[in-house]
């Protein structure tokens, strides 16, 4: 049994998000699998991330009020239940890219791209202080072997940091058996668009907006859900300003929530202009949602033939797709069924089995 060590560093910051359910799915995947031949070793106890915490009784949150400090107590807690002398990974996967990260001695090192996005969209990150990607580079230049979530972010990698004389693998992300098995929402606003994560500009939530609004002004529009935060003054200004005050709603949805929420919706509308990956791509083919997406790369990777596309900007022809969804519920059918066949390709075992063969290809 292959020995993998995962640090605290991304499970006592994130408290949800795609790379701590990554991180969370694979070692609960290699747990609950031990054919794979990977002993999933976490030598800490208090951390943040609800995927994690949901998933296996033996981790924490630290007995303090909720704020940043109780996230930097418990890297210390971490530490010091480790004792003085740590003892060296026979592999080590960094589950972030943080400063004192390479400190910890390991035999052999990985580490795992999710995406470029500091590189591509820097203005993205100003004036918002330390930024974990910063270090990405020395991460890159130091472990053995690179994972990609993704051939456009391993495309994305390349491009950028030129030759590296290592590996870089594909180890594609994966949906949970609960959403296959999801039911519509109960408590679900009606007929609903869904849109599912953070909204900075590269989301091109706008988009979504106008087309939005174009549905409205030639009839009864279906409202917007967003899972997500909050949406912001300028958001709510946005809205109001395209007649669209009283349509738009916010939930954040748990993740025993969100299976039903996309079950139940008309459709998943992810007009973003890059991703990593696109996670909500796979929960919403799996639970029977069908998905509309933004042409660009990492999209048509994912989406293949089961999704349909609209020019990023191109806020007229989204708006046709999304009327006709809701004007005749059995176009959705066709989309349901493709959608369900793909995601078949992408589950968390797959995840687990690739990131294995990586792995061992390391510490054979």
């Amino acid at each position: 049994m292959l020995q993998v060590t995962y640090d605290d560093r991304l499970f006592t910051f994130q408290r949800r998000g795609g790379p701590s359910r990554y991180f969370a799915e694979l070692i609960t995947t290699f747990r609950a699998a031990p054919e794979l031949g990977i002993e999933a070793l976490t030598p800490f106890k208090y951390i943040e991330t609800e995927h994690l915490l949901r998933a296996d009784a033996r981790y924490r949150r630290l007995p303090m009020p909720e704020s940043h400090y109780r996230m930097q107590a418990a890297r210390v807690v971490n530490r010091l239940r480790q004792g003085p002398r740590v003892k060296e990974a026979q592999i080590l996967h960094h589950t972030q890219y943080s400063s004192s990260g390479l400190h910890m001695p390991a035999a052999v090192r990985v580490c795992t791209v999710y995406d470029m996005i500091p590189e591509l969209f820097p203005e993205i990150f100003e004036g918002r202080g330390p930024i974990p990607h910063r270090e990405k580079s020395r991460y890159v230049e130091a472990c053995d072997a690179i994972a990609c979530i993704s051939e456009s972010t391993k495309a994305d990698v390349l491009a950028h940091y030129g030759d590296i004389d290592k590996p870089v693998v594909v180890t594609p992300l994966g949906v949970g058996e609960d959403f296959f098995t999801a039911t519509p929402d109960p408590g679900s606003p009606g007929d609903y668009v869904l849109f599912v994560g953070t909204r900075d500009f590269y989301k091109n939530f706008d988009v979504l907006l106008r087309a939005l609004a174009r549905v409205a002004e030639d009839g009864a529009a279906p409202g917007l859900v967003c899972v997500g935060p909050p949406l912001n003054q300028a958001e709510q200004e946005r809205i109001s300003e395209l007649g669209l005050t009283g349509r738009i709603s916010q939930r954040a949805a748990s993740d025993a929530d969100l299976p039903g929420i996309y079950a139940a919706a008309i459709c998943l509308v992810f007009p973003s202009r890059y991703e990593g990956f696109g996670l909500p791509t796979v929960e919403a083919f799996a639970a029977r949602c069908p998905v509309v997406l933004a042409n660009m790369a990492c999209a048509v990777e994912v989406g293949g033939e089961a999704a349909q596309y609209f020019e990023p900007d191109d806020d007229e022809s989204l708006a046709t797709i999304i009327a006709r969804f809701a004007a005749d519920p059995a176009s959705r059918q066709p989309w349901i069924e493709a959608g369900q066949s793909r995601a078949q390709d992408f589950t968390w075992r797959r995840t687990a089995e690739t990131t294995a063969a990586l792995y061992k290809s390391l510490g054979g």
